[in-house]
């Protein structure tokens, strides 16, 4: 047996497993990280986006958002943010009675 060969491809699979590893870390560190304004200036931005686009409105889903912005265990950090943003006009489509359910859907007028 090549035992010099069998210590370097564990020592490769090893390094590999470190660098996902920590990977995985910074994204749990960037969903700390996040607030309900950096939620509140992503929806902002999409909305003028869309508007920019010729769209006349949007509706965003909370569990959509959470998920796109990566985040974990958030949903009533994005669900206040959708709230806050929410203009005279707009509307809540969809609401659970704890306000702060994936389902939470929004139809903001653009």
């Amino acid at each position: 047996m090549d035992y010099e060969k069998i210590i370097l491809d564990m020592l490769n699979r090893t390094c590999a497993l470190e660098a996902d590893v920590n990977l995985l870390k910074s994204k749990d560190n960037y969903t700390e990280k996040v607030r309900t304004s950096d939620i509140e200036k992503y929806i902002l931005e999409f909305k003028q986006n869309l508007k920019l686009k010729g769209h006349s409105y949007v509706v965003i889903i909370a569990n959509d958002l959470h998920k796109e912005l990566g985040l974990k265990n958030r949903m009533p950090m994005v669900c206040n943010a959708m709230r806050k943003v929410m203009l005279k006009g707009d509307e809540i489509l969809h609401q659970t009675e704890s306000g702060n359910s994936s389902t939470l859907k929004i139809k903001y007028y653009l």
